[in-house]
């Protein structure tokens, strides 16, 4: 090859190069901007997340309390329950120990009049 195609031929392979870093650093570009964007939409999603995941705590944390308002409203009603009962066979228990104490008046006051 003579001097001056080995010239040309070293140029257009400084040409090609030339392109090439210019076609890559517009890739880079692009990438860049599309990393950008990603990040930004991978914040929003995050913040939606946290504030769906928020939510739900919001929701499972109100649930639980309800739950546990229900049972501590069935455990005084059940002891409510208990008293009444209770208090049901104390008035019984005590109107009998009343006929009980007639009954030996009355024995009483028969024995007596004999």
């Amino acid at each position: 090859m003579s001097s001056d195609s080995e010239l040309s031929e070293l140029n257009n392979q400084v040409r090609l190069k030339a392109f090439e870093v210019e076609r890559t650093q517009l890739v880079h570009e692009e990438t860049s901007r599309i990393l950008r964007q990603t990040q930004l939409d991978n914040e929003k999603i995050n913040s939606k997340l946290e504030v769906c995941c928020t939510d739900e705590e919001l929701h499972w944390r109100i649930s639980v309390n309800i739950f546990s308002e229900i049972v501590i409203l069935l455990l005084i009603l059940k002891a409510y329950n208990v008293a009444c009962i209770i208090f049901v066979k104390l008035t019984e228990l005590e109107a009998h120990q009343h006929r009980l104490l007639l009954v030996a008046r009355g024995r009483d006051n028969n024995v007596a009049a004999k």
